[in-house]
This record gives structure tokens, sequence and C-alpha cells, in this order.
């Protein structure tokens, strides 16, 4: 059975569910991952769904988007752009030392 559906999928965050689900089959590393918004522009298609990964495998490098295009025949019909991060940097995240892009809000009751 595969992880990503190819049914059509309009609700952001069932596809964000699905991305989650989907990411964290190939890195079982990935402790934790939240959902990035953009208040006001969420309802937009193009829009993209925004995900912050906490990898204690990956390096500390700072938060460093990196945009995923759609892919319509596994059911992903919107763009997404993943941020992942080490969980020192998402503690200075929680902590107000580092910051995301402007305008993108984490909110720590949006895990997946």
């Amino acid at each position: 059975m595969s992880i990503i559906s190819s049914s059509c999928d309009s609700d952001k965050d069932v596809v964000a569910r699905r991305l989650a689900t989907a990411h964290r089959a190939v890195d079982p590393g990935i402790s934790s991952i939240y959902r990035l918004e953009v208040p006001g522009r969420e309802g937009d298609p193009d829009e993209p769904i925004k995900l912050l990964e906490i990898n204690p495998h990956t390096t500390v490098s700072g938060v460093v988007p990196v945009g995923l295009s759609t892919h319509p025949s596994s059911g992903i019909h919107y763009p997404s752009i993943v941020v992942e991060i080490h969980p020192s940097e998402f503690t200075q995240l929680q902590q107000g030392q580092i910051t995301l892009p402007d305008g993108w809000v984490f909110d720590e009751n949006k895990q997946l």
C-alpha cells in the first residue's frame, strides 16, 4: 500500500498529513513535523504547504526552505516547502533566537 495516495484531495491539511507520513517513512530519524502557515494565504491553492521537520540527523545550518513541486499522480496537488532543522535549532526557534521566513507562523499545536 502506497503512503501517498493517487486520489485527488483538495484539503491542504489532509495533504500535509500525507506528506508528513511519507517523509517519516523515508527518514525515520525525523522526530517531529509541524505545519507552518502564512495567515490569510493558506486558502490560496498556489500557496505551498510548508512543513517544519525536526531531525537530529541533520546538520545545524539554519532555516533553509527547500521547495518541491506538485505531484498529482501521488495525490499531492499543492507545491510544498520543507524546512529541516536540528533539535538545537528548534529550541532556538521556540526561544525566538532564530526566525522563519517573513510572514510564516509556527504553532506548536500544528504538529503532524
